[in-house]
C-alpha cells in the first residue's frame, strides 16, 4: 500500500472467527537525511503502524569530497588499496554516526512517533554504514554496527551485538499470536 505522503507499508487483516478482526500494519522507510525537514512523521504516525522498519540509509553519514580534496583522496585510495570510487566520499567515523543518530532520535516528529510505542527494527545500507558503496574493507564497520544497534534500541544481550553484521530474523506475532 502506498500511503499519502510517500510512505510505504503493508497492512494485514486477520479474521478470528466470524466477528473478531485484528489489524497489524508495517511501515518502511529509508534514505533519511537528518538535516532536512521531515514532515512525514505525523503522516506515518497517523497510520498507527505496529512495526516500523528502517531499510537503510537511515542517516547519511559519509560526505562527498570537494573538488579541491579529490586529488589527494585519489592518491590515498591508490596507496591504501581502497576501492577506487571510495575516494569520492569521506568516510564517517563512529562519533559522526552517533551524532547523526542522536539528532534523529531528538527530532520532534520522530520522537513523537517513538513515544507511541511502535516497535522499531532496521538494517543499514552504505551511507549509514559509513561509506558510499562501502564493504568489508571499511575500517569502522564494528563501530558502525554498534552505533546502529544503539540507535535501534537493540538490547545489550542481543545476538546482533555478538555477530559481525546487522542481519536478523524476527517473528512478530499478530492476530491470534502465531
Amino acid at each position: 500500500t502506498i500511503f499519502e505522503g510517500g510512505g510505504v507499508g503493508v497492512e494485514a487483516v486477520v479474521r478470528n472467527g466470524e466477528a473478531a478482526e485484528s489489524r497489524f500494519s508495517v511501515m518502511f522507510g529509508s534514505c533519511n537525511k537528518v538535516n532536512y525537514e521531515q514532515p512525514f512523521w505525523p503522516i506515518v504516525q497517523s497510520h498507527s503502524p505496529d512495526l516500523w522498519i528502517w531499510m537503510g540509509d537511515n542517516v547519511y553519514a559519509d560526505r562527498k569530497r570537494t573538488l579541491q580534496e579529490l586529488p589527494r583522496a585519489w592518491m590515498h585510495s591508490r596507496q591504501s588499496g581502497m576501492n577506487m570510487l571510495d575516494f569520492l566520499f569521506e568516510p564517517a567515523p563512529e562519533q559522526k554516526l552517533r551524532a547523526l543518530y542522536d539528532a534523529q532520535l531528538a527530532h520532534p516528529g520522530y520522537k513523537a512517533f517513538l513515544d507511541t510505542g511502535v516497535t522499531v527494527l532496521g538494517t543499514w545500507d552504505d551511507h549509514d554504514y559509513g561509506l558510499n558503496d562501502g564493504g568489508a574493507e571499511f575500517p569502522w564497520k564494528a563501530e558502525s554496527q554498534r552505533a546502529l544497534l544503539d540507535f535501534l534500541g537493540e538490547p545489550n544481550d542481543s545476538r546482533r551485538r555478538r555477530q559481525e553484521g546487522v542481519y536478523d530474523v524476527r517473528r512478530v506475532p499478530f492476530g491470534d499470536g502465531r
